[in-house]
This record gives C-alpha cells, sequence and structure tokens, in this order.
C-alpha cells in the first residue's frame, strides 16, 4: 500500500502556476453563472424556479431513481473527463478545455445563485448543502486533470514549433495515472451526491420549512 502511495506521489505533481490560474477561472466561472441568474427576465427566472421546486418536491416526495441518477452522472462525468484528457494530447485542445471547465463552474454558480434567489436566507444554507463539500472535492480533481492536460497540451506545441523530441511514452504513463485517479475519485464523490446530499436535503428542508 505504502509503495503505492509513494508511485502516485512521485507522479502527481502540479504546476503551481497553472492551479492558481485554474483556481482563479473556477471563480470567474461562478460568479459569472451567479451573475447569469439575476439579470434573467421575469418569464426564465420562473422557470428556474420551477426547476428548482421540481427539485426539492422529487426530494420531499422520495421520488428519486438513485440508481438512473448515479449511472446518468457517472457518463456525463466520464464524458467530461476523457474529453479533457484526450484534448491534453493534442495542440490545439487548450481553449476547448478551458472553455469546457469554465462551463461547469459556469452551471455552479448559476445553480447556487438560483438556490438563493429562490429561498433568500435559507437558500444559502440550501446551497451550501448543495455544493460542499463533493462540488469542491470535483473542482479539486478537474483542476489536477486540467493541470496535466494544460501541461502536456504547451509541451506539445512547444516541441512542435521548435521540432523538439519528447519522451511521449513516459508522459502518457503520468497522463494515465492521473486519469486513473481522477475518474475513481469522481465515482467515489458522485456517490455521495447522488445517495448522500438527498437524504441531508431531507433532513434540513423541513427545518428550514422550504417545501
Amino acid at each position: 500500500m505504502k509503495d503505492k502511495v509513494e508511485i502516485v506521489k512521485n507522479n502527481v505533481k502540479i504546476n503551481k502556476k497553472i492551479f492558481v490560474f485554474l483556481t482563479v477561472l473556477t471563480i470567474i466561472g461562478i460568479l459569472f453563472g451567479s451573475f447569469f441568474v439575476v439579470i434573467l427576465n421575469d418569464s426564465d427566472k420562473t422557470l428556474v424556479t420551477n426547476y428548482i421546486n421540481d427539485f426539492i418536491e422529487n426530494i420531499n416526495s422520495g421520488k428519486i431513481n438513485y440508481i438512473n441518477n448515479y449511472i446518468n452522472i457517472n457518463v456525463e462525468s466520464l464524458f467530461f473527463i476523457l474529453t479533457i484528457w484526450f484534448l491534453g494530447i493534442s495542440i490545439i485542445g487548450l481553449p476547448v478545455m478551458l472553455f469546457l471547465y469554465f462551463s461547469k463552474a459556469f452551471v455552479v454558480g448559476f445553480s447556487v445563485a438560483a438556490f438563493i434567489l429562490n429561498y433568500n436566507f435559507k437558500g444559502i444554507i440550501v446551497a451550501f448543502i448543495y455544493i460542499i463539500p463533493h462540488t469542491l472535492i470535483q473542482f479539486f480533481l478537474y483542476i489536477i486533470l486540467l493541470n496535466y492536460a494544460l501541461t502536456l497540451s504547451l509541451k506539445l506545441a512547444n516541441s512542435f514549433i521548435k521540432r523538439k523530441t519528447i519522451d511521449f511514452k513516459g508522459i502518457i504513463q503520468k497522463y494515465g495515472l492521473i486519469l486513473l485517479i481522477v475518474i475513481i475519485g469522481i465515482i467515489i464523490i458522485n456517490a455521495y451526491e447522488i445517495f448522500i446530499v438527498p437524504k441531508i436535503f431531507k433532513f434540513i428542508l423541513p427545518i428550514l420549512n422550504i417545501k
């Protein structure tokens, strides 16, 4: 077990500048998503409110297909992860990766703002449950993957421009290990989101008098 941990430590090395950049991008995406809710017209806000009410009603009534939801969220997550991973081994994938990740952060910001818009102060508590801790861990894992994907994409572009050779086999081995770590982590976190979070909501919502 210790040997496996050492292997992971030796291979998982973060580029601090890219890590900071992605963290800032995450914050910007969340802020943009939050702001977007505020500027929606009344009819669109009504649609958002109805969607949240349906979400809360399904939790309160227990009308949740946990297995189906778990399969769907894993398929969606794996598609995102594999897309980022494959874009990392291309020279032109960098802007697409950043856009996809920004979209993830945007959706979280939109969801948080929608809860607050719908339930005011109570919405802050609901939003807190909605994102803590699983969403933060998800973004951390995505940042690790993106860190390597962006680094590799830039390295490939640099080697192409300067006509240098790189140890592609060694790089892909480390890159594959990162992919495996992220996939396992996301699958575990998705299980928490699908099976545990609704139960927390079901316990908290009556206390907040949200129906």
